[in-house]
């Protein structure tokens, strides 16, 4: 057998060790890999103000909300602009998930069955931003 110049030899080191990291490592399903997903977006402890511009034909709305989450079972998101809509507040604790109306003074627990309701009139849904629909399926 005829040696291997210095260079070709290098490379077919990291190919042999590339082929064996690649066999180490595990196979991921389709489940863990969303589930990997989910967890990455949510993350750790986080707070943040957002705006939703919900568009229809006859009008035009900007909500800004406040956002609070432990990143895994609470978060609280309160509404805090155009002021006829400010003060709403959604509380979600597990699978738990209450609604805070300023007008009525008082809070409703959403029942799963209407968690597929528009929030606040856009096209998402309270699901959607549980971020639980993926783990669902």
């Amino acid at each position: 057998m005829t040696p291997l110049p210095g260079r070709a030899l290098r490379v077919a080191l990291v190919l042999a060790l590339a082929s064996i990291a690649v066999a180490q490592t595990p196979t991921l399903d389709a489940r863990s890999v969303l589930d990997a997903m989910v967890e990455n977006l949510r993350g750790v402890r986080q707070w943040a103000t957002l705006q939703l511009i919900v568009e229809r034909p006859d009008r035009t709305t900007e909500y800004s909300m406040d956002i609070v989450t432990d990143g895994d079972q609470r978060s609280l998101a309160r509404v805090t602009a155009p002021p006829r809509e400010a003060g709403q507040a959604f509380l979600s604790i597990g699978s738990n998930l209450l609604i805070y109306n300023p007008r009525l003074g008082r809070s409703l627990r959403l029942p799963p069955s209407g968690r597929s309701n528009a929030f606040l009139g856009s096209d998402l849904s309270y699901d959607d931003l549980a971020g639980e629909e993926y783990r669902d399926q």
